[in-house]
């Protein structure tokens, strides 16, 4: 075997390392995404439901591996946390956006499986109502 086709070899069987490596990281990480947004899921319904019975326009819409929680206004912008995550890895990402007149704002924050703590979504979900019932009057009311 000549010296070229040797490191072909070696390169060929370094890859297959790699890949398995990575499926094997990918398949970890979603496995603890499901498990977060299972935990999670009963926390944003009890939200969703609270809310409804004080006449607040709000829904959760569910994945095994997101969760999306939607406040809308009587004039149609939205308030809007999704927590899911991030494909390949073991990374959860919290994402809250808002509506405003046709403009979209967003803010992003990521952590993962070391760093996270299901506290966090409880934290952004209520700053997310608290932002929305603060300015319910520019949006027509809730």
């Amino acid at each position: 075997m000549n010296h070229n086709d040797f490191f072909a070899k070696v390169d060929a069987s370094l890859r297959k390392e790699t890949d398995a490596a990575a499926l094997e990281s990918a398949a970890k990480g979603l496995e603890f995404v499901k498990q977060v947004i299972a935990r999670l899921t009963p926390v944003a319904a009890s939200y969703e439901a609270q809310l409804k019975k004080r006449k607040i326009n709000a829904k959760a819409d569910y994945s095994p591996t997101g969760i999306t929680f939607t406040l809308r206004y009587k004039d149609g912008d939205e308030n809007e946390l999704y927590v899911g995550g991030v494909t390949g890895s073991d990374l959860i990402e919290l994402n809250t956006s808002y509506t405003e007149s046709d403009n979209k704002y967003a803010a992003t924050r990521s952590y993962n499986s070391i760093k996270w703590s299901d506290d966090f979504f409880e934290i952004r979900l209520q700053r997310l109502i608290d932002d929305f019932v603060r300015y319910e009057d520019k949006h027509s009311g809730i």
